[in-house]
This record gives structure tokens, sequence and C-alpha cells, in this order.
């Protein structure tokens, strides 16, 4: 109860919103007999640029993992 009246920080922020980002994007997919496929055809494009977004908020996560909130630069 205390930790939930604390303030987040970035680093938890952008974890939550990279799996609703990853749950949103994998929702594109479908199974198919050939595999794994984005089946719509206007949303391959889309498709990309949410995998895309997604590498940036990764490599994101991963930096303030490592270097903190400091902002330093490794």
């Amino acid at each position: 109860m205390i930790l939930s009246s604390l303030p987040r920080d970035r680093l938890e922020m952008l974890i939550d919103e990279f799996l609703f980002a990853a749950g949103r994007t994998d929702g594109m997919l479908t199974v198919t007999e050939r595999g794994t496929e984005c089946l719509a055809p206007n949303s391959v494009a889309e498709y990309r640029r949410r995998v895309f977004e997604i590498n940036l908020m990764r490599k994101e996560m991963m930096h303030l993992a490592v270097h903190g909130m400091t902002g330093l630069s490794p």
C-alpha cells in the first residue's frame, strides 16, 4: 500500500508501456499453416512500425536499467 502511493519512476512506466505495446503488436499476428503472419495487407507496415518502436523502448529500458536515471551516456 505504501509503495502504491509513491511516484513511479521512468523505468517502471517504460516497462508498462513496452508490455502494452508488445501485446498490441503480437495481437496483429495470426498463426496459419505457413507460420505466424500479419495477414491484413495494410497492417504489415503498421506492424513493422510498431516493432521498430518497441525495439526503441527496449533499448531505452536497458539503458535506464544499466545507467540509472542520471541521464549519463554510456
